[in-house]
């Protein structure tokens, strides 16, 4: 049975603070990036994927439905993970399709005439900002506004819209 070790929103997916600084924290072996449009690129898919051969752990890229799949077939297999979400409404959606992380990290939400910054790189939209606490209310997730390991961690409470 694999093990979900990390989960995270980030808009810009597979970066540097990603690729080095929380794959090296978490103890991962793949990258499971869960994003919709992203997993229906052949193209943007096919970018993804090869970065596996620039770093020590792999990358797969599911829709939810496909990575929800994934974990009902088979728990990720031997996969140590980090589930990887381009924003906070896939994060939610996977979650309450059934599969279970602990913690949500949220680093980095673009700005945008619909959000506002709740905190350094994250603005949300009040929608979101609402998912998250369900996911900190109803299924117990420890969520977490920090942009690197080394970065000061803000809680979920300690956070306001």
């Amino acid at each position: 049975m694999g093990q979900i070790n990390f989960a995270r929103v980030d808009g810009r997916l597979i970066h540097g603070q990603v690729a080095t600084g929380w794959s090296n924290s978490t103890g991962i072996n793949t990258i499971y990036v869960v994003d919709n449009p992203t997993a229906n690129d052949d193209f943007m898919k096919m970018l993804y994927v090869n970065l596996q051969n620039n770093y020590s752990f792999g990358i797969k890229v599911f829709t939810i439905e496909e990575v929800v799949q994934e974990w009902n077939d088979n728990e990720f297999g031997n996969d140590k993970v980090m589930l990887l979400f381009k924003d906070v409404d896939h994060a939610y959606e996977t979650r309450k399709a059934g599969v279970p992380f602990e913690v949500l990290n949220v680093g980095g939400s673009p700005k945008t005439d619909d959000n506002k910054f709740v905190a350094d790189s994250v603005a949300l939209t009040e929608e979101q900002f609402n998912m998250l606490k369900n996911l900190n209310d109803e299924y117990n997730i420890d969520v977490f506004f920090q942009t690197m390991p080394s970065a000061s961690k803000k809680k979920l409470s300690e956070v306001t819209y």
